[in-house]
């Protein structure tokens, strides 16, 4: 049974880290697999390389065969020559960790956060890993707010999970992200059939569409560039159409308040928010009927705001 000790809640992202760091990990993944060569190869000590090789064993990311240690699959995301979408949420929480070592220093204003292309590969490879199930939760929840939408702006799209579950259901979508976003994902993208468009929710959306959503969009930005994005986002609707962001809101979502540290530690900017605070953004966009709801079976809510009907 697990405690609350050091060893039993944080030891795991402590391990990867300083295996990746020391050299470990790759020399696995080279085909390095008893401890004596990875001492020769890594400059690790014994006792070092014996404790780490069975750590590693016992959490799953190696297979022990008499005294060799066989990278599993899990360890595979750590590969540079892993698909970025396939490596899963690991090396993304291990370079958040440098981060978090950087947190009194950010506390203090005196760090900045930058992402090598690497962290990028591996942000998008964590991006990646929203489940199934809360997925197809969030498109019901959108559809919920907007029965049988025609047509779907989704922003900050990334690697398209969204938006490859609403065209599923029917809709024609436009996925809108940064320039870099969609240069890195052109090809997995043109593999799932995605309509992409370059854009900056917080300069300017695509027009003519009855549904704009978001997923976890906000935490990234400032209240005034949310504003910013509600604003276009109003302006992306047609009459009637409807604005939807799945959010960790605070006061209504466990983890908000926890993500909020996360984004202090990983981002120079972003936080989460409250409801009364996405309320007034979407007010002062010009949404009306402005709803804050659950997403049932997850951690999720759904904002939600409402384009008026012409003439009304």
């Amino acid at each position: 049974m697990g405690t609350d000790a050091i060893y039993d809640k944080h030891s795991e992202v402590f391990l990867l880290w300083a295996c990746r760091e020391t050299g470990v990990i790759q020399a696995l993944l080279d085909g390095v697999t008893d401890a004596e060569a990875i001492v020769e190869r890594t400059g690790i000590t014994e006792r070092a390389a014996s404790t780490v090789l069975d750590a590693l064993a016992d959490l799953g990311y190696t297979q022990v065969t008499g005294e060799t240690y066989e990278p599993t699959g899990r360890l595979r995301g750590f590969d540079p020559e892993t698909r970025p979408l396939e490596r899963g949420i690991l090396p993304h929480r291990v370079d958040t960790f440098e981060d978090y070592m950087h947190l009194p220093e950010k506390m203090r204003g005196t760090y900045s956060s930058t992402f090598s292309d690497e962290e990028f590969r591996n942000y998008m490879g964590g991006m990646a890993t929203v489940g199934e199930s809360t997925v197809r939760s969030i498109v019901t929840a959108a559809e919920h707010a907007h029965p049988r939408p025609d047509r779907v702006l989704n922003v900050g799209g990334g690697p398209g999970r969204f938006a490859a579950e609403f065209g599923r259901r029917g809709a024609e979508v436009t996925l809108v992200d940064r320039e870099s976003v969609l240069n890195f994902l052109e090809d997995h993208h043109r593999e799932k059939g995605l309509d992409v468009v370059v854009g900056d929710a917080r300069d300017s959306l695509p027009t003519g569409f009855d549904l704009v959503f978001s997923a976890r969009m906000t935490v990234s930005l400032t209240l005034a560039e949310i504003q910013e994005y509600f604003a276009n986002a109003f302006d992306a609707l047609d009459p009637g159409g409807t604005f939807v962001g799945a959010e960790w809101v605070r006061g209504r979502s466990e983890v908000a308040d926890r993500f909020g540290l996360h984004m202090l530690a990983i981002s120079d900017v972003g936080n989460t928010y409250t409801e009364s605070e996405y309320r007034s953004a979407l007010e002062e966009a010009g949404f009306v009927g402005v709803e804050v709801r659950e997403v049932p079976d997850s951690r999720y809510q759904t904002i939600v705001g409402q384009v008026p009907q012409s003439g009304l």
